[in-house]
């Protein structure tokens, strides 16, 4: 189902220094229960679901990954939880994250580890 999906303040500079560095970006962001995006690069795609930063409390910057990666897990909407659910068991790889940068490193960890 589409809808007017209202996007992250931080999604449309997120999308540029994507695709500076390379990034093939298609935005799904209006299918409701779903991502905010579809990154490629190299022969690799990765779901991508973008938090906002304005919000962030300093002690996100203090957390080790894996904290990083609770505190953003605890901010999906829960369809956003539902489509993570209904990916998992295909093993599909996803990232959520609040920049660019984020979002690069957790590709490029993805595709290591496959």
């Amino acid at each position: 189902m589409i809808r007017k999906a209202r996007i992250d303040k931080n999604q449309t500079q997120i999308v540029e220094e994507l695709r500076v560095r390379g990034f093939h970006v298609l935005h799904i962001h209006q299918l409701k229960n779903c991502c905010d995006l579809i990154i490629g690069k190299g022969g690799s795609l990765a779901y991508v679901e973008i938090k906002g930063n304005e919000d962030l409390p300093q002690k996100y910057f203090k957390m080790n990954e894996a904290e990083r990666e609770d505190y953003l897990l605890g901010k999906l909407t829960e369809g956003e939880g539902k489509f993570l659910e209904g990916i998992k068991p295909f093993e599909l790889p996803y990232i959520i994250g609040v920049s660019a940068q984020e979002i690069v490193r957790k590709f490029y960890l993805l595709k290591i580890k496959n």
